[in-house]
């Protein structure tokens, strides 16, 4: 968590000394991060050096250090580092769903991250319900493993890099006396990478592309067959905690309460209420 913790400073260029007040409170957040993101890193530290860390002291400090992590992020400093923090402490403290939920933010924002990736698989390794995603889709996130473990502005790089590349080799060639085979092929693999790494910066961007994605955060969620607890149980068993999911549409009950349409990695869809997920 060091690195990543100080990294973090770095984001964050508001100067003032420490006041332990400003650790639970958005608007001191708002006023003194920096002094807020201390305090919580000390308090995260101290409670990860207890003799016991699931003491009550222990657990305590965490509580506290979460709340501080948590207001900066209620004060608008949202950044993949403050994330992973968050999640590190859910994880402290046994709670899985949302240490996944707060993983998969800050892999969102720093793609390909080892520590952010080796924490999200350990997490969701504790998940009680394993479900496997479907054939197809193992398959081609095997494939564009490229596109989900960068960024846009990364891809965005290489694109215009290969794209700049493809026109300087083809230029060459035009003065050249004969085709060299390796040059023409250099040349559409450029042509290949530049347009694969395009049309993902641009399918990614566009209004639609955007998926709404969830975690299980109660310890147990019953998938049900409408949106209310009325309805039958979707599967024979509940959901547990730390079960990930794609959200297909919200809506109402009758009670008022938000529930959502989501669909399971293995392609099975009901409803679950929003008070047990956490949505990423």
């Amino acid at each position: 968590m060091t690195a990543l913790a100080a990294a973090l400073l770095l984001f964050i260029n508001v100067g003032g000394q420490s006041t332990p007040q400003a650790a639970l409170l958005p608007a001191a957040a708002a006023a003194d991060p920096r002094a807020v993101l201390e305090l919580s890193l000390r308090q995260y530290d101290q409670a990860v050096a207890l003799p016991n860390p699931k003491s009550a002291e222990a657990k305590a400090l965490f509580h506290a250090a979460l709340s501080g992590f948590e207001s900066l992020v209620k004060s608008g400093r949202r950044n993949g580092h403050l994330y992973y923090n968050i999640g590190n402490t859910h994880m402290r403290l046994g709670e899985i769903g949302p240490s996944i939920a707060n993983y998969l933010l800050a892999e969102r924002l720093l793609p390909g991250d080892p520590d952010i990736r080796r924490n999200l698989a350990f997490a969701r390794s504790l998940c009680e319900l394993r479900i496997e995603p479907k054939a197809t889709t193992a398959i081609l996130q095997t494939l564009l493993l490229w596109h989900y473990e960068t960024s846009p502005s990364t891809r965005s790089s290489v694109a215009l890099g290969a794209y700049a590349l493809f026109w300087a080799v083809l230029f060459v060639m035009l003065f050249m006396r004969r085709r060299i085979p390796a040059l023409v092929a250099v040349c559409v693999v450029l042509g290949i990478v530049s347009a694969a790494t395009g049309i993902s910066v641009a399918v990614q961007s566009s209004p639609g592309w955007a998926e709404r994605t969830g975690v299980v955060i109660a310890h147990e969620a019953v998938l049900r067959k409408g949106n209310g607890e009325a309805y039958e149980p979707q599967l024979d068993r509940a959901l547990t905690e730390g079960v990930e999911f794609r959200i297909l549409e919200s809506r109402p009950s009758g009670s008022g309460e938000t529930w959502h349409h989501v669909e399971l990695a293995d392609g099975k869809d009901g409803w679950l209420p929003d008070r047990s997920v956490s949505q990423v």
